[in-house]
């Protein structure tokens, strides 16, 4: 009995032994290091805004590397179009126009307005008729 005893212990602590010396081989593809790994944890790189014009509040503001700051002097973008430092556009075949709060010009002279929501017709005001 003292011998099965012994037999049963020993078993055990070799099991033990052995499944605590096994090592699972890493599943990693081939040709990745540890160096890839951690770079693909990291989050991706932001991207920069393009540089553009924009009217924010009335006022002209220039988005430029990244900086936005006041528009200080008047600006040719690539197309010819003129923008002034009031959101005044001139555009190379002569047509003016401004700029409303929210509209931005990129550096080669696209335009992109601001989505203004649609507003309804003035109502019809009817004059009370005087009746008692």
């Amino acid at each position: 009995m003292k011998s099965l005893f012994t037999f049963a212990a020993a078993a055990v602590l070799s099991i033990n032994c052995y499944a605590q010396d096994q090592k699972t081989p890493e599943t990693k593809a081939p040709g990745t290091s540890e160096q890839d790994a951690k770079m693909q944890m990291q989050k991706p790189p932001q991207r920069m805004m393009k540089d553009m014009v924009m009217m924010r509040q009335g006022k002209m503001m220039m988005f430029k590397e990244g900086k936005l700051m006041p528009m200080d002097k008047e600006m040719t973008m690539k197309n010819g179009t003129i923008i002034g430092t009031d959101g005044s556009m001139k555009m190379k075949d002569g047509t003016a126009k401004m700029m409303n709060n929210g509209d931005r010009m990129d550096m080669e002279g696209n335009l992109m307005e601001m989505k203004r929501p649609m507003t309804p017709p003035p109502a019809k005001v009817i004059p009370p008729t005087g009746k008692k």
